[in-house]
């Protein structure tokens, strides 16, 4: 069974979460020590203390825990992050770099899209001369 920590305990960091599971460590090797004394009534008491603070040890384990599994995630998250911006940027560096060499030669641009089978420029004009003149006709039909 795990308890939720409170919002001030988890605030903590992983630094006062380790302290505070030593300080439970401390006070269960203090109490164990009363587990020796010669009074039964000491003994009875330092072994109740010892259960409570055996809970509490396990507890604080458990926020430590967690709160260490949320760093790695976050760490996780963030280098995640950063290799697909890095992978980004160089996906935008190899557009800007071709849309540069394109602007350095525009009429190799022209020459390869005419070899690529793209119409003539005086083809796509007199194209664009056809369709002006049917769309004109079409329009005195209506």
């Amino acid at each position: 069974m795990t308890i939720a920590p409170t919002p001030a305990q988890a605030k903590q960091s992983l630094f006062h979460l380790a302290a505070d599971a030593q300080y439970i460590d401390g006070e269960i090797g203090i109490a164990a020590e009363l587990l020796e004394s010669d009074d039964p009534l000491d003994r009875d008491s330092a072994a109740d203390l010892i259960e409570q603070l055996l809970l509490a040890q396990g507890h604080a384990k458990d926020r430590f825990l967690a709160k260490a599994d949320n760093v790695c995630a976050y760490l996780q998250n963030l280098r995640a992050q950063a290799d697909y911006r890095a992978n980004e940027a160089k996906r935008l560096k190899a557009l800007a770099d071709a849309d540069a060499a394109q602007g350095q030669d525009p009429r190799g641009l022209l020459d390869r899209r005419l070899a690529d089978g793209h119409s003539r420029p005086d083809q796509v004009l007199a194209a664009g001369i056809r369709g002006a003149l049917t769309r004109h006709r079409i329009g005195r039909a209506d």
